[in-house]
């Protein structure tokens, strides 16, 4: 068998030994509680209703108690799939720097023009040193101020 097939038949096995998925003895239970709440809220002065609607009232107890599960199945599938999905994506993350890094014409210089930083950052980087040089001394500035008021 295929990877693919074995990983779905464990799935639906995992789901299928949850409690609430598990033979028939749910969808009855549920059912039971439900039909007569249905039933309930159908019955008019007519004493009949119940009878005349039993087979719809019976159907429309079992779909709502399947989306009911189906809900719940629904839910485990979920993060299964996100997980098959990105189980390998750290491995194949590092394959594709290596492989970009590491390999072909020109791999060194595409290396360094990686490491180095772009003209703008550069620039910016200047301008905050420059920006807190100022600062620095206007701080300096001001301690030198608030010493000789503090001496008088």
């Amino acid at each position: 068998m295929s990877t693919k097939a074995v990983t779905a038949v464990a799935d639906q096995y995992s789901m299928e030994c949850r409690p609430f998925t598990q033979s028939n003895k749910y969808l009855e239970r549920s059912m039971a509680t439900l039909y007569p709440k249905l039933v309930e809220y159908r019955q008019t002065s007519n004493t009949s209703a119940k009878e005349e609607f039993h087979a719809e009232l019976q159907l429309i107890s079992y779909v709502l108690v399947y989306l009911k599960l189906a809900h719940r199945r629904f839910g485990d599938n979920v993060p299964m799939r996100v997980d098959e999905k990105f189980q390998n994506l750290p491995t194949k993350i590092h394959m594709k720097i290596c492989e970009r890094f590491l390999t072909g014409e020109g791999h060194e210089e595409n290396a360094k023009a990686y490491l180095e930083d772009s003209s703008e950052l550069v620039a910016r980087r200047k301008d905050l040193d420059r920006r807190w040089e100022i600062l620095r001394k206007a701080d300096e500035e001001v301690r030198k101020a608030l010493t000789v008021e503090l001496k008088l």
